[in-house]
């Protein structure tokens, strides 16, 4: 077989060589794909706790944020705690009437609580012990999202309490 331009050896070779490297793209492809999720996943999280702690454990910043002037200039935190884990009735309905409001609210809760990530949403309830919501907020996530839910523990008017934020990201 002298005189052929390719050889049978070389086209497999040249196959194979082919083979391997489309698999890698693809292995390395599906690697940054699952790296990116999880990196969601950890600002979710990371978000999340962020923001549970400064609402049960603060009292905000100001103060009395939960006077009738909110606005991003007025209110640098929003805390509903009266002490750490006990929660202040005034700032709790406060808040909840605020981020239900049909002025935009939600999404000023939503920056100052620095839960803007890129096409997230979130959703906070406080439920007593029976599991009945005391409080929540209306807005509830579409059936494609991913929904991380993310609690702790406070006292609300001497009782305990399950303060539950959740977080979804739209697809």
């Amino acid at each position: 077989m002298r005189g052929q331009l390719f050889s049978f050896d070389f086209l497999l070779a040249i196959s194979i060589i082919l083979f391997i490297f489309a698999l890698s793209m693809f292995v390395s492809e599906n690697t940054a794909s699952s790296i990116n999720r999880r990196e969601a996943e950890f600002d979710i999280q990371r978000a999340a706790d962020s923001a549970l702690s400064q609402l049960v454990e603060t009292p905000g910043n100001p103060t009395n944020w939960h006077t009738p002037d909110f606005t991003d200039a007025n209110v640098k935190s929003i805390g509903i705690a009266a002490s750490r884990n006990e929660l202040d009735p005034d700032k709790t309905s406060r808040l909840f009437f605020i981020a239900n409001s049909n002025f935009g609210n939600y999404s000023l809760v939503k920056r100052i609580l620095a839960l803007d990530l890129p096409s997230s949403n979130f959703s906070i309830a406080i439920s007593n012990a029976s599991k009945y919501a005391i409080f929540e907020t209306m807005v509830s996530p579409a059936g494609t999202a991913s929904v991380h839910s993310f609690s702790r523990i406070a006292i609300f008017e001497n009782e305990p309490v399950l303060v539950n934020l959740r977080m979804w990201v739209e697809k």
